[in-house]
C-alpha cells in the first residue's frame, strides 16, 4: 500500500474528473478523516475500501475502482490479446456487470500511473491495426450493400482497386502508408511515425518498436538482401493473398474478368497471371466468357496444346533430318575440295611426271638391251 503523503502527491498531479460525472452517494465514513468525510466517497470493488470518487473511476453500472487498484487491474489485463478480445475496451471486473466497457481508454489513461499508461502507448500500433482492420471490414460490408447499384464494369473496377490497395500494395505496418523505396536493408524506419514506434521489418512487415535489427536477425537471418530477392518474396506473398481473395466470398463476381483487369498490374510487378489461373481451376471453371464456361475453354485449350505439341514434335523430327542432310552435304563438299586440290597439283606437275615416266622407260629399255647382249656373249662363248 502507498503511504498517504505519496498518494496525496500523486493524486495532486493527476487530472481530476468532476464529481458530477460520478454520481455516487457518500457513505457514512465514520472511521475516515475530516477531509475524507467532507468529500464524496465510494466503495472500491477490488480492495473493498472507501475512497474519494475523484481518486478513481466508476463504470456505467456504478462499480467504483480506486486509482491504485485501477493501475494494477489494467496492468493485468492490458495486452494485445485482451484488447482484441474486448474490442479496444477494458471490461468491468464485476462478472455480472452489463456495462459494455468500464470507461473510455482516454479516461482510464488519466487515472493510471506512468508505467501502466505506457502499456497503452506500447500497444498503440497493435490497437491501430485492430481498429484499421475493423474499419476495413465495415467499409467492405458497406461496399457489399452497394454492389447491386453498380454496373458490372464498375464492380470489376472497384474490386480491382480493392486488390491494388489491400493486396498488391506494400504498406508500412505503423501508418498503413505505401512504400517502395527498398535499398537493401530489411530493418526500416517510417518517417511519418514518432521514434520508438516507427521501426518495422521489410520482409514480414512486422512492427518492431524502435529498432527492427534484432527481429530481422532472429526471424530472417540476414539484415541485407538484394532488391530482386525482396521483390520475389513479396510477389510470393502477394500471390498467396490473391489466391485467398479469389477463393473467398470477397471476390463474388466474374473472377476471370477481374483477373484480366489485374493483368497489367500483375505484369508490372513481375507476376505470372496464367500461373494464378492454373492454381485456381475450381474457381475460374464457373466463369462464363462469351457464352462458354472456363472449363470448356480449358478443355479446348488442352486439345490445342496436344495438337501444338504434336506439330512441334514433327517439326523437331524434320529439323533433325535437315541437320543430318546438312552434315552430309558438308562432308561431300569437303571431299570435292580434297579431290580438286589433288587434281590441281597433278595438273601443275604433269611435265615432271611425263619426264620421269619416259626416263623410266629409257632406263628399262637400256637394261633389257644390256641383258640381251650378255646372253648373246655367253652363247657365242659356248
Amino acid at each position: 500500500m502507498t503511504d498517504p503523503p505519496e498518494r496525496s502527491r500523486r493524486t495532486q498531479n493527476r487530472p481530476r474528473l468532476p464529481v458530477k460525472d460520478h454520481p455516487l452517494q457518500p457513505r457514512d465514513g465514520g472511521g475516515g478523516s475530516d477531509e475524507l468525510g467532507q468529500r464524496n466517497l465510494a466503495h472500491c470493488c477490488i480492495c473493498f475500501e472507501d475512497k474519494p470518487t475523484d481518486e478513481g473511476l466508476t463504470c456505467p453500472d456504478g462499480h467504483f475502482i480506486c486509482d491504485e487498484c485501477l493501475g494494477n487491474y489494467f496492468e493485468s489485463r492490458a495486452n494485445i490479446e485482451n484488447i482484441q478480445t474486448h474490442r479496444l475496451k477494458l471490461p468491468c471486473p464485476i462478472s455480472n456487470c452489463d456495462a459494455p466497457t468500464f470507461a473510455p481508454l482516454r479516461d482510464i489513461a488519466a487515472h493510471l500511473p506512468p508505467v501502466a499508461a505506457g502499456l497503452i502507448l506500447n500497444n498503440l500500433n497493435s490497437v491501430l491495426e485492430v481498429f484499421t482492420e475493423r474499419m476495413q471490414q465495415q467499409y467492405l460490408a458497406e461496399d457489399a450493400r452497394q454492389i447491386p447499384q453498380l454496373s458490372p464494369h464498375d464492380d470489376i473496377e472497384r474490386r480491382r482497386m480493392h486488390v491494388l490497395d489491400n493486396i498488391l500494395t506494400i504498406k508500412r505496418p505503423c501508418c498503413k502508408m505505401a512504400f517502395v523505396d527498398f535499398t537493401g536493408c530489411c530493418a526500416l524506419y517510417c518517417p511519418n511515425c514518432p521514434p520508438l514506434f516507427n521501426a518495422f521489418c521489410a520482409i514480414c512487415l512486422a512492427s518492431c518498436g524502435g529498432d527492427a535489427h534484432e527481429h530481422v536477425r532472429a526471424e530472417h537471418g540476414n539484415v541485407f538482401i538484394s532488391e530482386e530477392q525482396w521483390k520475389m518474396h513479396h510477389n510470393r506473398r502477394r500471390q498467396g493473398h490473391l489466391l485467398e481473395y479469389f477463393r473467398g466470398p470477397g471476390a463474388d463476381c466474374n473472377r476471370g474478368a477481374l483477373l484480366d483487369a489485374l493483368r497489367g498490374d500483375l505484369t508490372d510487378l513481375g507476376m505470372n497471371v496464367e500461373e494464378i489461373r492454373v492454381l485456381l481451376p475450381e474457381v475460374f471453371a464457373t466463369d462464363v466468357i462469351n457464352g462458354v464456361t472456363v472449363e470448356e475453354l480449358l478443355r479446348r485449350g488442352e486439345q490445342q496444346r496436344v495438337m501444338v505439341e504434336g506439330f512441334l514434335h514433327r517439326e523437331e523430327q524434320q529439323r533433325v533430318l535437315v541437320e543430318q542432310l546438312r552434315q552430309r552435304e558438308q562432308y561431300l563438299l569437303q571431299e570435292n575440295r580434297r579431290i580438286a586440290r589433288w587434281l590441281s597439283v597433278a595438273t601443275r606437275h604433269w611435265k615432271i611426271v611425263l619426264f620421269v615416266f619416259l626416263l623410266v622407260i629409257i632406263v628399262f629399255t637400256a637394261v633389257l638391251g644390256w641383258m640381251n647382249s650378255l646372253r648373246e656373249d655367253e652363247t657365242s662363248v659356248n
